[in-house]
């Protein structure tokens, strides 16, 4: 078996991002999120305004209205790693801050927070249970991606089938019959780089359920990178057709603060 060797580790310069969603609350209002290196903050924003912030760039969100985030700058917010592969695979989700990479956020899940992840890693990282009603249609994570391009990588999935990934996944991880990619060889995922972005996940397939999603990381036996980094998760789609209460605005307000 021939070995490889790792390559450069790509310089990561984050630009200013702007995610912008629409919250309703009788009329609708405007939040930006600012993501800058060093920096997390809400913006309030008048509908039609412009944002006096220069080189913003708008990302894609995955609905107008968010029913459910789980914010891990603030907290674990409930997700726990799990074993993936009954073969094997080491753990790596930890939850805290990482000086390991550039990142807006003070702390989040990641796969070895402050090193790279280990050869031979596996492990799954799962969410609280929820129920996806009909106005969810989904999925939207905040992350980051740097692992060795075909061979090591993640993948989201439900009940261990992989979530449909809007606009696909960048490749299949592990293919090779050569090396085995604990939790996810031979399928669909995260591999390569992706930089601090939104990835949106299609949920309809569960409506009327209630799932669980799993975010499962495997590597194989040579080469290892910084791994996949998650800030946030949030349940998108459209806005609820009854009007949200004020206690629900304050709650939808005070996970910015």
């Amino acid at each position: 078996m021939q070995g490889r060797s790792r390559g450069p580790v790509p310089s990561r310069i984050l630009s200013l991002r702007r995610v912008e969603r629409r919250i309703a609350e009788g009329t609708d209002a405007m939040k930006t999120l600012l993501l800058i290196a060093g920096l997390c903050a809400i913006v309030p924003q008048a509908m039609g305004g412009e944002n006096p912030v220069t080189r913003a760039q708008t990302l894609p969100t995955c609905g107008p209205f968010v029913h459910l985030e789980w914010y891990f700058p603030q907290s674990p917010a409930g997700f726990t790693p799990v074993s993936c592969d009954q073969t094997g695979g080491l753990p790596v989700w930890e939850w805290g801050p990482s000086t390991y990479i550039q990142s807006p956020f003070p702390n989040m899940w990641g796969t070895v927070l402050n090193g790279d992840y280990p050869n031979n890693s596996g492990q799954g990282l799962l969410s609280p249970p929820f129920q996806v009603t009909q106005e969810m249609y989904a999925l939207a994570v905040t992350h980051t991606v740097l692992t060795e391009a075909t061979y090591d990588g993640g993948n989201a999935k439900v009940n261990g089938q992989v979530l449909d990934l809007i606009g696909g996944y960048p490749g299949i991880i592990s293919a090779s019959p050569s090396y085995y990619a604990f939790c996810v060889d031979g399928q669909l995922g995260f591999t390569g780089e992706i930089v601090w972005q939104d990835s949106c996940f299609d949920l309809t397939p569960y409506q009327g359920q209630t799932i669980q999603v799993e975010f499962d990381f495997g590597s194989d036996s040579s080469v290892t990178y910084p791994g996949w980094y998650i800030a946030s998760v949030r349940v998108e789609g459209d806005i609820p057709s009854t009007p949200v209460s004020s206690s629900t605005w304050g709650e939808i307000k005070s996970k910015y603060r």
